[in-house]
């Protein structure tokens, strides 16, 4: 398939806030280089970026032309990671690793390698980068390094050809030798292909071919040493300057070669450059380079930048969710359910495929549908005010939101999944030395993997497709958090509960215990089971107030306390709620439909569990971002231990009912710090029973589930609003579309005439 028949989009079909027009400026003010062919404009340059195919068409599209999805914060983080090697903990100079990057297929790895450049350089941070050079060896249009020579058994000697081979690509990309430039068009030249020779006569200093040759028998220091020095020269001839720092890209490493020793000899020559930062992204980890210091170098991963659902519907619907959330008198269960429906299509968008949901003109039916609902809530609601008694808002925001759920459902996940070894430390997430060292890649996982505050675990949706065998109760919790994202019943929703719920029983039944990190509340408790109950009856006469006898409950079984209108269904439906088959509370008493509010509430707790030794363990989720909601909580808390403590404690029949009882709070969201600045302490009023855990410790919490936290966060719901289908054909036609489709009438949405 030739390059020149492909079809590229047209660049008057760039949208405002796609990477390239910023590219091109700092093209023009620090990379143009009339030394340089490929640097010596901007239609040479950008002819070097990376390209990705379209769906199963035969159209290719440039990811510099699409925008990326994602927050400025995130953005940043990931550059200054790139920027700075310590970030992984050794301490490391900028010379000393190679950064990667590994996610599942179109989830976005390569696109974001250049919008963390521009980043980097529109920053002034130490260590930013001045150029951003490209070097595909697989998946860009035919336009890929490749080299089809023979490579050494010998691993030394393959590692010095895979050294001496990136020193031929840096030499191609800089000197543009793919043919002859006199006689070829100089963009042809840069979009062949470049089939690069290891060994090249007129150069044999660094020839590593040939029996004789000393090279094989030089010492690999030394003779890396020699390749280095050679690129180095290259760069400072071509593009001198102490200040120039360059960020190499390596997509698709693992194509560069089949042998893993040359790939790694490859590596570590470009890595040990003094003013050269390399990244490599594919869908695999850099194993072939050692996570700790080899050769002077070793392997960084990188944390994967979120997909961002707030930047994707303000770029493509400008639907108003974050409003709806805000609008006037609008009670909290509402607010929340429209909170849990941002997480299904966040979640629906991702099993789309962030990639294929950025190219023009996606044809997607559930983006349609969720357009068609708000545009609907939007006419039936515009010039209303609160929504506090208005029968007819309430009415029209209870339909919009039965409407999304129904858009976003997902297929449930595979029934036949088969039995994973390792899925219970895919949940918890493994370090890098020991995901190889037990040899996760020679086994069946075959799930999508990623880095998550560098630790490797599971991509989320690949989570949903395993089962752990020698523990039941895996699944148990992994299809609770599924019923999240495969039902439409808006009214069911709480997706933070669930992902709780099934992280820390895969981290309890790895740990053989409950560890918070604090002093106090370590407890001895090994899940094995994962059941719906009760710690309190719900009655009409004591409003769930009444405690069952603590005694009753199971070693070993992890409650979820069963509440809310899904819990009443179940109840009238007399569908089983746990194993037992029954729908009863922790003691076996039968549970009635309501309490006096009309909905089973739980209180005090969202799940609880009964220690091998007798301690009484309740443990709240908070999704809020408001200090004073955790410490109301950690209070509520405090309180009730105080006053009912002792009773529990008195012995009856010889035995106490318990022998303490501790609560912890979890808010991922709550940016509290304790005594010493620790995110983890204890609530210091009445009892000391109570544990906070907050922001980044509570997320470590959520195992590999942490990877959802972006989404889970109702603070983050976007501030966008709604248009016509008129406003967004707009956006076909050229560059202004984003200013016609603001042009909408005044609604609740958005409380004011836009300007025109």
């Amino acid at each position: 398939m030739s390059v020149d028949d492909e079809v590229y989009f047209f660049e008057h079909d760039v949208p405002h806030n796609a990477p390239t027009k910023e590219l091109e400026a700092v093209f023009e003010t620090r990379m143009c280089n009339s030394n340089v062919l490929l640097l010596s404009s901007w239609g040479n340059y950008k002819e070097s970026m990376p390209v990705r195919k379209h769906g199963g068409t035969r159209h290719y599209f440039r990811l510099r032309n699409l925008p990326f999805h994602a927050s400025e914060d995130s953005i940043e983080k990931f550059a200054m990671s790139l920027e700075d090697s310590s970030t992984v903990g050794h301490n490391l100079s900028l010379r000393d690793a190679v950064a990667y990057l590994s996610a599942v297929s179109s989830s976005g790895k390569t696109a974001s390698i250049l919008p963390a450049f521009l980043n980097s350089h529109r920053n002034e941070r130490d260590g930013r980068f001045s150029h951003y050079l490209y070097m595909p060896f697989s998946n860009n249009a035919n336009k890929n390094f490749c080299s089809d020579e023979f490579v050494d058994d010998n691993a030394e000697i393959a590692k010095k050809q895979g050294a001496v081979f990136m020193y031929r690509c840096m030499e191609r990309l800089l000197r543009c030798e793919y043919g002859d430039v006199n006689t070829r068009d100089v963009r042809d030249c840069i979009k062949g292909s470049v089939e690069v020779s290891i060994d090249d006569p007129s150069d044999p200093s660094i020839q590593v071919s040939g029996t004789n040759n000393p090279a094989k028998k030089e010492s690999s220091i030394a003779f890396f040493d020699r390749v280095t020095r050679r690129i180095n020269q290259l760069l400072n001839d071509k593009i001198p300057g102490k200040h120039e720092r360059f960020l190499v890209h390596l997509d698709e490493h693992r194509k560069m070669n089949d042998n893993p020793n040359f790939r790694h000899g490859a590596m570590v020559a470009l890595a040990k450059c003094y003013r050269v930062k390399c990244v490599a992204t594919y869908t695999e980890p850099v194993d072939y380079i050692s996570p700790a210091k080899s050769s002077g170098v070793c392997r960084q991963p990188l944390v994967h930048v979120p997909f961002d659902l707030c930047d994707y519907l303000k770029y493509r619907f400008f639907v108003n969710i974050g409003r709806l959330v805000g609008l006037p008198g609008l009670d909290e269960m509402r607010k929340r359910k429209w909170a849990t429906l941002a997480f299904r299509m966040a979640a629906k968008a991702h099993a789309d495929c962030p990639l294929s949901l950025i190219c023009p003109n996606p044809t997607r039916d559930w983006l349609e549908q969720i357009q068609a609902a708000l545009i609907k809530f939007d006419a039936k609601t515009g010039g209303m005010g609160t929504m506090k008694g208005n029968a007819v808002g309430i009415e029209a925001f209870d339909e919009a939101l039965a409407d999304c759920f129904a858009a976003t459902v997902l297929p449930p996940p595979d029934n036949d999944a088969e039995h994973n070894e390792f899925a219970l430390k895919l949940m918890n997430g493994v370090t890098e030395a020991k995901f190889r060292a037990e040899q996760f890649g020679n086994t069946s996982v075959t799930c999508g993997l990623t880095i998550l505050k560098t630790k490797v675990v599971a991509s989320w949706h690949d989570l949903l497709t395993l089962r752990y065998d020698s523990l039941p109760a895996f699944e148990i919790a992994s299809r609770r958090f599924a019923e999240q994202l495969t039902v439409d019943d808006y009214l069911s929703g709480s997706p933070l509960e669930e992902a709780y719920g099934w992280s820390l029983l895969c981290r309890s039944a790895v740990q053989q215990q409950f560890d918070f990190r604090a002093d106090g509340f370590s407890f001895n408790f090994k899940a094995e089971d994962y059941q719906i109950g009760r710690l309190f009856r719900a009655s009409a006469a004591n409003n769930g107030e009444e405690m069952v006898d603590p005694r009753t409950l199971k070693k070993g079984v992890l409650y979820r306390a069963a509440e809310g209108k899904r819990y009443n269904d179940a109840l009238k439906r007399r569908r089983t709620l746990n194993v037992a088959g029954e729908p009863v509370d922790a003691a076996g008493n039968p549970m009635p439909t309501t309490d006096r509010s009309g909905s089973v509430n739980h209180p005090l707790c969202d799940f609880f569990f009964n220690t091998n030794d007798d301690k009484l363990v309740l443990i709240d989720i908070t999704g809020g971002k408001n200090a004073p909601d955790l410490y109301n909580k950690a209070k509520s808390l405090d309180e009730w231990i105080v006053c009912n403590e002792p009773e529990l404690i008195k012995k009856r029949r010889g035995k106490c009912m318990v022998q303490g009882v501790y609560g912890v709070v979890l808010a991922p969201f709550v940016d509290a710090k304790g005594r010493g600045g620790l995110s983890t302490f204890v609530y210091q009023r009445k009892t000391n029973q109570v544990l906070l855990v907050c922001g980044s410790d509570a997320i470590d919490m959520l195992g590999a589930l942490g990877q959802l936290t972006e989404w889970l966060d109702v603070t983050r719901i976007p501030l966008t609003r709604c248009v016509t289908n008129d406003d967004v054909a707009g956006d076909q036609s050229d560059g202004s579309a984003s200013n016609d489709r603001k042009r909408s009438a005044t609604s609740m949405l958005t409380g004011r005439k836009p300007k025109k």
